[in-house]
């Protein structure tokens, strides 16, 4: 948020050490924003598989979901929002902050800024946050169609929410560099929204949404294999913290960008 600074004027020239403390002093008075940054990404990971139902023109994906029991993922979207705020804005101060209670933030569709800002507003304020906090920037999932990214565009059908992954186990697929046929691929994928809180006013001053993924062709001496089991769990883990970091990326600088 700018603030507004009134210009005193001077009958007289001032000498450049008076400019310099005049100046001095003008921008001590600035108060840095302070942030404090959340994360609400993943409570449990979406395995999304694609089937297509016979005689229909409708798709209806398998949507299995993992829980997850550590917070690896919110953490690493937390650290990643700090040092993206911190390297845009150098003067912010920047804290991390956990919620006491995530159930009011489990259904991404009811806490989107433009469905209404008065349970994102009253999910936030019931938290303990950390003192003097100006801004929360608040990271959560994002419920979207599935547009999974290949080089001629997107594929995908259905549905995906916050971080997971999309498998279809009979797409004909080519590597881009080789020209290599292959049967079907598995794309992770991060669907997040981050919204910029402003507790002195109480309003919500903007957000964005970011989805990120990358679709892989199952091809090479894997083919024979389903999409899902031709990478190692550490594979998978890589992918995952891959897609969710680009869209942070993305995301954050255009969501504290002075308006």
């Amino acid at each position: 948020m700018m603030k507004r600074h009134a210009v005193q004027r001077f009958s007289g020239p001032l000498t450049l050490c008076a400019a310099l403390a005049f100046g001095g002093a003008a921008a001590a008075a600035e108060e840095p924003n302070s942030y404090a940054v959340a994360a609400l990404v993943v409570q449990e990971i979406t395995v999304v598989t694609y089937e297509s139902t016979v005689g229909s023109r409708l798709d209806r994906n398998c949507e299995p979901h993992i829980p997850i029991l550590d917070d690896h993922f919110d953490r690493l979207a937390t650290e990643l929002s700090i040092g993206v705020i911190r390297d845009t804005l150098p003067t912010a101060v920047v804290q991390p902050m956990s919620f006491r209670d995530t159930a009011p933030f489990a259904n991404p569709d009811a806490l989107l800024p433009d469905q209404g800002l008065k349970p994102l507003l009253e999910a936030v304020q019931a938290q303990s946050l950390p003192k003097d906090t100006h801004y929360v920037v608040l990271i959560s999932k994002f419920r979207s169609d599935a547009r999974l990214k290949v080089s001629s565009g997107t594929i995908g059908s259905g549905k995906l929410t916050g971080l997971g992954f999309y498998i279809d186990a009979d797409k004909q697929m080519k590597r881009t560099d080789t020209g290599e046929p292959g049967r079907g691929f598995v794309s992770p994928f991060a669907y997040v929204t981050v919204s910029l809180i402003d507790l002195r006013t109480g309003t919500v001053v903007r957000f964005v949404t970011a989805t990120e993924s990358e679709a892989r062709a199952n091809v090479g001496p894997n083919t024979t294999l389903n999409p899902w089991d031709a990478t190692t769990a550490e594979q998978k883990l890589r992918a995952l913290d891959n897609r969710l970091g680009r869209a942070l990326r993305s995301a954050i600088p255009r969501v504290i960008a002075p308006a």
